[in-house]
């Protein structure tokens, strides 16, 4: 039988959302941890914690019922080595412990 990829009492042959869902605030820690910079809504990674206390659930909800709308990126313009400059998208930090969680080393089912 094959070794089991299951790390903690996580669901098990649940929806791919109910993950996303469930590692969510795994996800902001990684974000916290690397420092993101704020995206278009001034959200820092000081403050991600208490976002997700305060409208956790909310945003989980709108996950859920397929009605989540990420946030604008904001455009940042940063220096090539060369010189010149190249856009950069800065997505919100909520919508960035988004993208981690779809890692390959994240969800395995």
């Amino acid at each position: 039988m094959a070794k089991s990829h299951w790390t903690k009492a996580e669901p098990r042959g649940c929806p791919l959302i109910d993950l996303v869902c469930f590692y969510l605030d795994d996800a902001a820690q990684k974000v916290i941890k690397n420092k993101g910079a704020p995206g278009i809504d001034g959200i820092t990674y000081e403050h991600l914690p208490n976002l997700l206390r305060v409208h956790g659930e909310k945003i989980r909800q709108k996950l859920k019922n397929g009605t989540y709308i990420p946030a604008p990126v904001r455009r940042v313009d940063i220096p090539k080595p060369n010189g010149g400059t190249r856009m950069l998208g800065i997505p919100t930090l909520l919508d960035l412990s988004l993208i981690h969680i779809s890692e390959p080393t994240r969800l395995r089912c």
